[in-house]
């Protein structure tokens, strides 16, 4: 056919023959990229499969690894593989480049023996270096200076120097690129670290312009964490007797901000970053300090408060702290596409820049571990969001489930602590309860989505929920990792009651799994939560309502018609729940 034709041109081209019968033997030694006017004649001529397979058996790495009936997802997923071994990845948007930059990347001479070289040890954080909660002093917040210098001079008397000229435009470039606008750049440009006034909502952060609300809702979400799940947390809303008082505030200011750097390095180095005002936004000049423990950071931050977190720039200067912090390569790999900007148009946060601050990693998606897009290998596009060895303490819920555009995985939308931040189109908001069960799935969701995960894993259609009966062995096991009961004999258990059909069906195992761990059916669950949302925005906030989610027995589709986004948005962490607001 066309295809098979296009293939056996493009192998020919690249092995400098004329096109003919199909050539035989191993695949040429030259790098495909060395020829650039054969590069673009391949491009011209040849479909994506084509390209791909090229890629895959003329990069010393990969030969051998794909044949020219391999399909498109194979053909990704071993290029994929080799990318993540370089410590690369594959965009979807630009895929030519990344595998230009796999085929043309140096390589390491061949090892003289089988016997691996040694990485070398591990980089961990030193044993002085652990996150404490800062012991800030009574009444430091009415001694403090509010006339501090955030000028040169006065970033030198604190030990500042300056960033060099390179890493600070590589620092801005990641952020906003090389075509922000004034305006984009404008609404990060003057938004400082600021409480809000109103006895309400005193405990948040207030957002002066669209775009930062993406740093300020997780960090404030960090700071609940602080202040509502430590040693004298508040048992109702509103916080009675003034709660939190300015100490409080700044204290767990200083913890959350420190917190997020702490979580996003795994050495002991942390890398301040303080951004000046004014002058040519694209060529910014930036002032940092290193410090060794995280200790010491808090101390810093505390002592000159007025200074890095109160000015124009504090909100984006700690933007470029925790990136300096993490280091700009490792956020580059992280990411699904390398290239891809923290801020987009109208200085919107990135998720990859929600994700490095809930985190710790700058991640591209909202999915628990990695998976394919759209759940189907063929695509070849392998994403990733929450790793499984990432810390959840704030979750995420998005607008964009509630409009079937994405789907959260249950790493954010059951976090450690019951608080959220809430994502729509344009906008950022702080979701929290008093309660901890409120962040804790019913043993029976649980039980469903660890069964569904097991059963995904083998399964042979995710979208219908099918699965061959011989993997039945291998999703018991897959699922008893979470529930050890599940022995041998469980297998031939479930073996005889489902497997005996041709297909398996993921409703069926997870009735079976139902049946066996909750034999009893499922312990009575509250039949309400109350929850508050905390929007910083200033006009026309801040404000805080109030979330009442129930148990509805019947179809929330009809119990509540004219439900709004943001209920809807609930409800992909509530299903089945009737969702009511009000302003507080």
């Amino acid at each position: 056919d066309d295809e098979e034709e296009q293939m056996r041109m493009a192998i020919a081209l690249s092995l400098g023959q004329a096109p003919g019968p199909a050539p035989t033997g191993g695949a040429p030694e030259q790098n495909l990229f060395e020829d650039e006017e054969l590069r673009q004649s391949m491009l011209a001529m040849v479909s994506e499969e084509v390209w791909i397979w090229l890629v895959a058996n003329t990069t010393p790495e990969l030969r051998g690894t794909t044949t020219a009936s391999s399909g498109k997802g194979e053909m990704l997923a071993v290029v994929e593989r080799a990318l993540q071994s370089q410590g690369m990845t594959l965009g979807s948007r630009d895929l030519w480049a990344s595998a230009e930059a796999l085929a043309t990347s140096p390589r390491p001479a061949p090892a003289a023996s089988p016997t691996p070289a040694p990485t070398g040890p591990t980089v961990q954080k030193a044993a002085s270096d652990r996150f404490d909660r800062w012991d800030y002093p009574p009444g430091a917040s009415q001694r403090r200076n509010r006339q501090a210098d955030a000028s040169p001079a006065g970033m030198a008397a604190i030990g500042m120097a300056p960033v060099p000229p390179g890493d600070a435009q590589a620092l801005f470039e990641r952020v906003f690129g090389t075509a922000a606008t004034n305006d984009d750049y404008g609404r990060w440009e003057n938004q400082a670290f600021t409480f809000s006034d109103a006895p309400i909502s005193r405990f948040g952060l207030v957002q002066r312009s669209g775009g930062p609300c993406g740093v300020l809702a997780p960090v404030g979400g960090f700071m609940l964490r602080f202040l509502l799940f430590s040693n004298r947390p508040p048992t109702e809303f509103p916080f009675p007797n003034g709660f939190p008082n300015d100490d409080e505030r700044e204290a767990s200011l200083v913890d959350a901000l420190c917190y997020v750097m702490f979580r996003a390095t795994s050495a002991s180095r942390y890398i301040v970053i303080s951004a000046s005002t004014g002058g040519n936004p694209s060529a910014p000049a930036m002032y940092q300090r290193v410090f060794d423990t995280i200790g010491d950071v808090q101390q810093f931050y505390a002592n000159h408060l007025e200074q890095l977190l109160r000015q124009p720039t504090s909100v984006m200067s700690f933007v470029y702290s925790v990136l300096a912090t993490r280091g700009l390569g490792t956020v580059a790999q992280e990411m699904d596409e390398m290239d891809a900007l923290l801020v987009g148009r109208f200085g919107h946060c990135q998720q990859e820049l929600l994700n490095l601050m809930l985190i710790g990693r700058a991640t591209s998606y909202v999915c628990d571990g990695s998976e394919y897009a759209g759940g189907n290998p063929e695509t070849g596009l392998l994403v990733t969001g929450v790793p499984d060895d990432a810390r959840v303490e704030v979750g995420y819920l998005s607008q964009l489930e509630a409009n079937r555009y994405l789907t959260v995985g249950s790493r954010y939308k059951c976090p450690e602590f019951p608080l959220w931040v809430v994502g729509s189109a344009t906008h950022y908001t702080l979701l929290f309860s008093l309660s901890l069960s409120a962040a804790k799935l019913s043993p029976a969701k649980e039980l469903q989505q660890k069964a569904d995960a097991a059963f995904n894993k083998h399964a042979v259609d995710i979208e219908g929920g099918m699965a061959t009966p011989d993997k039945l062995r291998d999703i018991v096991r897959e699922l008893a990792v979470s529930y050890p009961q599940l022995n041998e004999a469980a297998i031939d258990e479930a073996r005889r009651a489902i497997g005996q059909d041709q297909i398996l069906l993921s409703a069926d195992f997870r009735m079976w799994a139902a049946q066996k761990l909750l034999p009893n059916g499922e312990p009575p669950q509250a039949q309400s939560t109350t929850l508050f949302l905390m929007d910083g925005q200033s006009p026309p906030g801040p404000s805080v309502t109030k979330v009442v989610v129930e148990v509805c027995n019947i179809d929330t589709n009809m119990a509540m018609p004219d439900q709004n986004e943001f209920q809807a948005t609930i409800q992909t962490r509530w299903p089945g729940h009737i969702v009511t607001t009000t302003p507080l």
